[in-house]
């Protein structure tokens, strides 16, 4: 028997076999479910290496491979050329190497956590391989979904932070820098979604199996992030610049994008129905920017319809409560700017 002929199959056969007898591997011993999944990784990869040997030798023509020796629609047919079999040798070579940086990172998991991670990191690899080999649109989609669900799994397995929790800073910093965040995220284009829990700084993660910590609306900061949640839904549904031209530049130019050292940006939202246009800007700073900087299409007035930073919202009430002159000097690729 020829193996070198059939090194296509074991590129996606051997981790996937491996992938699902690790964790019964790692209930025997932590560690020994993640050595198998390392081991089919190296066949993985040796294959891969043939596979494109053998592509090579063959004069750089698409090889295709019957599974099994069934033709589709029935069986899977794999189609190997000189570009996805090197593809091929880069996606096993880095899972392989991948997969030893992480083992430190693992060491106080549990063994259902320690070789479940191994199970969905060696089936995420399944996927990547398997997309890029298959020569059929439905192994295609069966592929896709095996890297996707894998993929969310292991995000999953890893654990996540509420949105407040990962935020820079102390307890008040984390507040600002979290309401900060959640105005950028609805004064950019696209259509928004919110966790639950993040309307109202809840630190911990969310829990299917119990309801969110809603005594945390007890605390004044809490509560203030709540006003400020609903403040900015309702300011978003009544401004059409905000939500109108999603897709476009037609709804959407910068005003200042090149203040790095400051950490600040600014751009400005158009619906071109008659409503008003809107001004974004964000400060992604503990310290206050003072005289910033936006270039804006034409001369008028501004006036600050909505603060993060008001004191209502728990912010410290620094704000620009007096209407800004927009003069002509050019700035940032626009006529007019404001200070």
């Amino acid at each position: 028997m020829n193996l070198g002929a059939h090194s296509p199959v074991f590129i996606v056969l051997l981790p996937l076999s491996a992938s699902l007898l690790c964790l019964a591997f790692s209930r025997l011993h932590k560690h020994l479910g993640a050595w198998v999944v390392q081991l089919s990784l190296l066949g993985a990869f040796a294959s891969s290496v043939a596979s494109l040997r053998e592509v090579l030798a063959e004069g750089g023509k698409t090889i295709h491979y019957w599974m099994g020796n069934w033709a589709p629609p029935i069986g899977i047919e794999f189609a190997i050329d000189p570009l996805n079999t090197s593809v091929l040798c880069m996606i096993t070579f880095i899972a392989l190497v991948v997969s030893f940086y992480s083992r430190p990172f693992l060491q106080n998991e549990d063994w259902l956590h320690y070789g479940g991670y191994y199970t969905l990191y060696g089936l995420l690899t399944v996927g990547l391989c398997g997309m890029t080999v298959t020569g059929d649109v439905f192994n295609m989609y069966v592929y896709l979904e095996i890297m996707s669900l894998s993929g969310y799994g292991l995000i999953a397995l890893g654990g996540k932070k509420s949105m407040v929790d990962k935020m820079f800073g102390d307890y008040e910093q984390k507040f600002a820098n979290l309401r900060a965040l959640v105005g950028f995220q609805f004064g950019r284009p696209g259509k928004k979604l919110t966790f639950m829990g993040s309307e109202f700084g809840q630190f911990i993660e969310w829990d299917y199996q119990k309801q969110l910590d809603w005594f945390l609306l007890e605390y004044p900061i809490h509560d203030s992030m709540r006003a400020y949640s609903a403040e900015l839904n309702e300011f978003y549904r009544s401004h059409p610049a905000l939500w109108k031209i999603d897709d476009s530049w037609a709804g959407f130019g910068w005003a200042n994008v090149d203040n790095r050292d400051e950490c600040s940006i600014a751009f400005v939202r158009y619906a071109n129905d008659g409503s008003p246009d809107i001004l974004c800007c964000f400060n992604f700073m503990p310290n206050p920017v003072e005289g910033f900087t936006v270039g804006l299409p034409a001369e008028g007035t501004l006036k600050e319809v909505l603060n993060s930073d008001e004191q209502r919202f728990g912010g410290t009430g620094l704000g620009n409560p007096d209407p800004i002159e927009v003069v002509e000097e050019p700035f940032a690729d626009q006529p007019c700017s404001a200070q």
